[in-house]
């Protein structure tokens, strides 16, 4: 149900545009797109639905990201845009299941030290969006 309210909920659903943004390099709202392509959560949420989510992802994450990872964050994206807030994760859900992915990227990657969980940074793409994890919380720039 919508309620134009915002809640933690809400930064979730932001959270899981912003993941999709990453993931296939467009944006997350397309005016001079076809209708049924503007919405790039609508879109994406499609797309899982058919089993097409292999065509939304862009070339270039493909090549650098192992297809195991992209399922799971591809998963965390999908749970994050759950109409219903309350079938939503929390950001500390989605902070967990981050970290689980970094720690499997690692294991297939040369990666830096864990500096004892302070400010590691999970993804960076295009200069647009860097995400940091810490204690407690994501933040994005």
């Amino acid at each position: 149900m919508q309620t134009c309210r915002l809640t933690d909920k809400s930064d979730v659903y932001s959270f899981g545009v912003v993941i999709l943004e990453l993931l296939t390099c467009r944006k997350a709202l397309s005016l001079v797109a076809r209708e049924e392509e503007r919405s790039l959560a609508a879109c994406f949420l499609a797309a899982a639905r058919d089993g097409r989510l292999d065509a939304l992802v862009d070339e270039r994450i493909k090549g650098e990201v192992n297809g195991e990872v992209l399922d799971l964050v591809a998963a965390m994206a999908k749970r994050c845009l759950e109409m219903s807030g309350d079938r939503r994760p929390s950001m500390r859900e989605v902070a967990e299941e981050i970290d689980r992915v970094r720690k499997l990227m690692c294991r297939s990657a040369a990666c830096l030290d864990d500096v004892a969980h302070t400010s590691i940074v999970i993804f960076e793409r295009f200069d647009r969006y860097t995400i940091y994890m810490t204690d407690d919380n994501i933040l994005h720039g």
